[in-house]
């Protein structure tokens, strides 16, 4: 029986998908273009996620956070700093007559430094200056024991500012890059979780729509049956050996299949226009959905596998993992700033440039120092409160991930138990469609020989369709099951090629 019920689905299929002559009738094949083959499964989930703008847009998604990521390394780039700086001070002297002299003084800077910060939080800097001293002021000659109303500087100075509190350690300071590499797990499960969704959701519309074809099968052989009834009913009648009432029960059985026929045509309908819309074509080609498929795991495996691999699971610890990361951030905030800074400096002066740079390796000018700055917010209400909005978000988080994982934890077992329940229905609905089938010929014959009545025939008739459509029911249920399960444990890629 599961045989001809497949065959009987297959057929339907094609004559679905048939294009009508002028007549309205199938176009003759040696006219007709070659059919098209029809599409596999596999074939259709592929085009449907090429397709599908959601999935489109969590690619994008992850194209946009490497550019971010390229964008947070920069953090540690090489620095080049390039200052210029020119000052005039005038001092009023007088002489010994009591007349006032003004004491101008000149200066021009040329600051060049190249900084490296380093992703521990030290700042190492390197740097050259040059400055020009005009004056006529005797006391800010800058050439020592030499009278000169100008002077060059040249020094050269290596500096490393290291914090001791906040901002230090690599995870605070690597922070930027941190983020963008959470924000990509988190976009990366995303996607997957997107695509896996959408792949159910096509196995399911194709399962639904095999559903929809084999039923319109199954209620195109009980309008068949009924209006043969209806006819055998009339022959009767005109010969006088059956009642004219008995005709009522078998127009109504007539109308009532045709309606159910219609009815179940439409949801062919529905079923083609939604899988074409999500594959972008104007026509739903034919599609040769294989046999539902068993799943070889028991209860305990599928569990694991779904507590492992679950996509909203994924996206569900990455983004606790971004919390996480928050929090770093925020605990940092809440430390005094305590930093200690490094300096050490050569010098030469001279009165021209030339002799300036060339006194710079005598040593005759150096410079060390260091620098412990102390600062702390005497409240620090905004880091405090940021930090407690931090620790909470993790809790938060942590309770969503429990509590999804609880639920899908429930929704595979719910699948597996579906997909068993599908097996056995099938096969018990297969025993009852023969036996309905043998009823049916048996209520046919007594009819013939006037033992029963057309209500009898078609009551049998009503539970053959009902035991078929069982069994095209229980298949489709064993599809869908399936399908679910795909997601739930992260199957739906690997299953159907689909390489992200």
């Amino acid at each position: 029986m599961r045989r001809l019920l497949a065959l009987t689905l297959c057929c339907i299929t094609t004559l679905a998908h048939a294009q009508p002559g002028p007549d309205g009738a199938p176009e003759d094949a040696s006219d007709a273009a070659p059919a098209a083959a029809p599409l596999t499964l596999t074939e259709v989930v592929r085009q449907a996620v090429e397709a599908d703008p959601r999935a489109q847009a969590a690619g994008v998604r992850l194209s946009e956070l490497r550019s971010s990521a390229f964008a947070a390394e920069g953090a540690f780039d090489l620095i080049g700093d390039l200052q210029l700086d020119a000052t005039t001070e005038r001092l009023t002297a007088r002489d010994e007559t009591g007349r006032k002299i003004p004491l101008d003084t000149t200066r021009v800077t040329v600051d060049a430094s190249i900084i490296q910060p380093l992703v521990w939080g030290t700042q190492v800097s390197a740097g050259w200056t040059n400055r020009f001293t005009e004056t006529d002021n005797p006391f800010r000659n800058c050439v020592p024991g030499i009278a000169s109303d100008q002077c060059f500087e040249s020094r050269l100075s290596l500096s490393v500012m290291q914090p001791l509190l906040r901002g230090r350690g690599r995870a605070v300071n690597d922070i930027a890059a941190t983020r963008v590499d959470a924000e990509s797990r988190v976009a990366r499960a995303q996607q997957v979780a997107t695509v896996a969704g959408l792949i159910e959701q096509i196995v399911i519309t194709c399962a639904e729509l095999a559903f929809a074809e084999g039923e319109v099968t199954i209620q195109t052989r009980a309008l068949s049956l009924a209006e043969a009834q209806r006819d055998f009913s009339l022959k009767q009648i005109r010969g006088r050996r059956m009642a004219p009432v008995e005709i009522a029960v078998v127009e109504q059985a007539v109308a009532e299949r045709a309606q159910s026929l219609f009815v179940a045509e439409q949801r062919v309908a529905e079923r083609n226009a939604e899988l074409a819309l999500r594959l972008g074509q104007d026509e739903l080609p034919p599609i040769a959905l294989p046999s539902p498929e068993g799943w070889p795991e028991d209860a305990a495996t599928t569990r694991a596998q779904v507590a492992k691999a679950h996509p909203e699971l994924q996206v569900a610890e990455a983004q606790l993992e971004a919390q996480r990361q928050e929090l770093v951030v925020r605990t940092d905030a809440v430390r005094p700033q305590l930093d200690l800074s490094v300096v050490a400096a050569q010098t030469g002066i001279d009165e021209d440039l030339t002799g300036a740079v060339a006194a710079l390796p005598d040593n005759e000018g150096s410079f060390y120092g260091a620098t412990l700055a102390f600062r702390f917010p005497f409240a620090n209400r905004r880091a405090e409160g940021e930090l407690a909005a931090a620790r909470h978000a993790v809790n938060r988080a942590k309770l969503e991930r429990d509590g999804q994982a609880r639920d899908v934890r429930l929704a595979a077992d719910a699948a597996l138990r579906a997909l068993r329940t599908a097996e056995q229905a099938e096969r018990l609905a297969d025993r009852v469609v023969e036996l309905s089938e043998r009823s049916l010929d048996a209520e046919q014959k007594r009819l013939k020989l006037g033992r029963a009545t057309n209500l009898d025939v078609l009551r049998v008739q009503q539970q053959v369709a009902t035991a078929a459509l069982s069994v095209v029911r229980a298949q489709t249920d064993a599809r869908i099951a399936r399908a679910r399960l795909d997601r739930l444990t992260g199957a739906s890629l690997d299953r159907f090629g689909i390489d992200l």
